[in-house]
Formats: C-alpha cells, sequence, structure tokens
C-alpha cells in the first residue's frame, strides 16, 4: 500500500514499500545481467553497484534474531538449497556444452567445491556463472550479522573497527581468500561498515527529508565514475581502497545513495502489481533469470545481431521484459506447487522435503 503522506524517514518507505524494492533492485539486476544492455552502453554498468548492495544490506534492516543453532539452520537451509539447485543445472548445462572434454571426477570436486564455499570463482568454474556467488554471501552476512549483535557493546566497537579497517584495505587481501573463504566472508566484511551506516540513516528524519540531495549526489558521484570509466565489482571485489581516496570514497558514496534513492522510487511504484511480485519471488527470479536470458540469446542467435542504436534499445528493452516475466512465472510456479516448494525453495529445516519425508517415516 502506498503509505507515502506517513512517510518521515527512510524506514518508513522500508515497511510500506518493501517488495516494491526488491522487484526493482531485481529488474535493475536483470538489466545488468543482460549482454544486450551491456553491448549498447558498456560504461553506464561498469561502476554499478548499489543493487547488490541494496539486496544485501536489506537484513541490517530486519528485527534483531537470537543467536541458536535452529535460527542458523535455517537460514542456511533456506539460502543454500536453491543455490545448490541451480548450481547443479548450471553445471551440467556447463558441462554438456562447454566441458565435455572434462571428467567425472574434475565435474564432482568442481561442483562440491563451488557448493561448499559459493566464491564467483569457483562457481564460475563449475557452471559458467558468477551471479551465483550472491545466496552463499547473503547466508555468511545472515549469520555474521546475527552474532554480531548478540556480543557484548565493547566488542561490538572492537568488530567495528577490524571491518572498518578490512573495508578501508579490501584491495591489500591476497586474492585467494576471496576464492576460498566460504560464504563470501570477505565480502561480508567489506559490506558490513556500509550495512551499519545505513541502519543509523534510516531512522534519521533529516536524510529523509534531504533526499533530492542524496538523488544530486548519486547522479553526480555515477556520471563521474561513468565518465572515468571505473569499473568496480563487489563479487570479485574489484573496488577502490583507501590509498585511492577519491574513488574510495566515490564508490562508497555512490553505492549508498543509489540504494536509498532506489528505496524512495520504490514508493513511487509501489502500487505496480509485477514489480511487487518480482519481489515477492525475487530470490527465485535472480536464480532463474540468467539462464532464462542465456537460452532466449542463443536460440534468437542475438550474439550475432549488427542492429544499429534504436533497434538494439527496443531489443535490450524487449529482453528484460521477456527475461523477468518468464523468471517470474517460473517463480511463481515453484511457489505454489507444494512438492517443487519443499524441495527447491523451503523457508527452514522442518520444511525441506528430506526432513519431511523422514519426519513422516520416523512416526
Amino acid at each position: 500500500m502506498n503509505a507515502n503522506h506517513h512517510i518521515t524517514n527512510f524506514a518508513d518507505t522500508l515497511r510500506s514499500s518493501i517488495d516494491a524494492l526488491k522487484g526493482l533492485l531485481i529488474v535493475i539486476v536483470v538489466m545488468d545481467h543482460n549482454d544486450l544492455f551491456r553491448t549498447l552502453a558498456p560504461d553506464v554498468f561498469m561502476p554499478l553497484t548499489f543493487h547488490v548492495l541494496g539486496f544485501l544490506v536489506l537484513p541490517f534492516f530486519m528485527p534483531t534474531k537470537p543467536v541458536d543453532g535452529k535460527f542458523f539452520r535455517d537460514r542456511l537451509i533456506r539460502y543454500l538449497v536453491p543455490f545448490w539447485w541451480v548450481l547443479t543445472l548450471s553445471a551440467v548445462l556447463y558441462a554438456a556444452m562447454f566441458r565435455s572434454g572434462s571428467g567425472l571426477s574434475t565435474f564432482l570436486l568442481d561442483w562440491l567445491a563451488a557448493a561448499a564455499i559459493g566464491s564467483a570463482t569457483l562457481v564460475k568454474t563449475t557452471s559458467g556463472f558468477f551471479y551465483l556467488w550472491f545466496l552463499p554471501s547473503l547466508a555468511g552476512l545472515v549469520l555474521l550479522l546475527t552474532l554480531y549483535q548478540s556480543i557484548q557493546r565493547r566488542w561490538r566497537y572492537v568488530a567495528v573497527a577490524v571491518m572498518l579497517c578490512c573495508h578501508a584495505l579490501i584491495t591489500f587481501f591476497p586474492a585467494g581468500m576471496l576464492t576460498y573463504l566460504p560464504f563470501g566472508l570477505l565480502i561480508v566484511t567489506w559490506v558490513f561498515p556500509l550495512g551499519l551506516l545505513m541502519r543509523w540513516v534510516m531512522t534519521n528524519t533529516t536524510a529523509f527529508r534531504l533526499r533530492y540531495v542524496i538523488l544530486v549526489i548519486f547522479l553526480v558521484s555515477y556520471s563521474y565514475l561513468v565518465a572515468h570509466r571505473i569499473n568496480i565489482e563487489i563479487m570479485l571485489l574489484d573496488l577502490r581502497s583507501i590509498n585511492q581516496p577519491l574513488l574510495f570514497l566515490l564508490q562508497d558514496i555512490n553505492a549508498v545513495s543509489g540504494v536509498f534513492v532506489t528505496m524512495w522510487f520504490a514508493t513511487k511504484l509501489d502500487k505496480l502489481r509485477v514489480l511487487n511480485l518480482c519481489g515477492k519471488h525475487s530470490l527465485m527470479v535472480y536464480l532463474l533469470h540468467p539462464l532464462i536470458f542465456f537460452l532466449g540469446y542463443k536460440v534468437s542467435g542475438a550474439a550475432n545481431w549488427h542492429l544499429d542504436f534504436f533497434p538494439l534499445f527496443a531489443a535490450s528493452v524487449l529482453s528484460v521484459v521477456l527475461t523477468v516475466l518468464i523468471s517470474l512465472a517460473l517463480a511463481m510456479a515453484i511457489a505454489h506447487i507444494p512438492i517443487t516448494r519443499a524441495w527447491l525453495t523451503p523457508k527452514d529445516w522442518n520444511d525441506w522435503a528430506p526432513v519431511r519425508l523422514i519426519a513422516r517415516r520416523s512416526k
């Protein structure tokens, strides 16, 4: 429901338009992963990070959860089960199409590494896609945030100081840490200070009154990064450290302001039912959309098209719309069919099909 007349801070926008926000973010994600759009305007997508940060910081805005084994187990099942299914499907297709020379043992070892660690490099090797890194990292962030919120205040200060140092010096870490640390813990450490900052800004009424200023800050910082062809990728930690102070500040300012601008815009679009549905089913839309796009891209022969600007723009828009709608239709079907929901997208441990089967047989 649109509640613009009640909104006094960004936290109000989240309460009134959470699905619209997630839907808007997922549409931007689909555009970012669309090769036609990237061909049309490659520089525009190089510094794009706020769509990823927007999803990663959402847990910071949710109520505090207690530290217990059940919560951790439920969250791991919720995020990792759909990740494992899509990883497996993508890996099989990728092996059949591009890795026919690899043996079964190589395939299984690559799959196990990707399934257990979930880093962008390992899932790319296994499935041909980078994007599957996101769910393991989101799981890691939720678990670390829950632990952080359970410790005493003085230890929180110590943890924040350590993570601020990591955030400021992120490019100094060896690449192997990003590849082999499970649950994207290095990415999580980089995101954490931004999440804490944004949680504070969320309830600040002055910040919401300055939303037009935030919009200008976002547009100016993004334009600067595009004009200087600065590439930023959270999944690969292609980021700037404090030794490049201007770019370091701009990448953070742009990402944070972009999330708040998207929150604000979501309140203007929250009457769009399809956008809210995309947000409600954003997890599966995210997991399915690259497969849908890749299939359409290959079948249509779009890689061999040589179109002028306007035909390419029209094809790009149509491609994004079709990718979103088909992914959404499949996600809704999975959610509404009990057997697919239990196997592919369980909400917790007890909702997972194998656990249900064991429980029934043990009665």
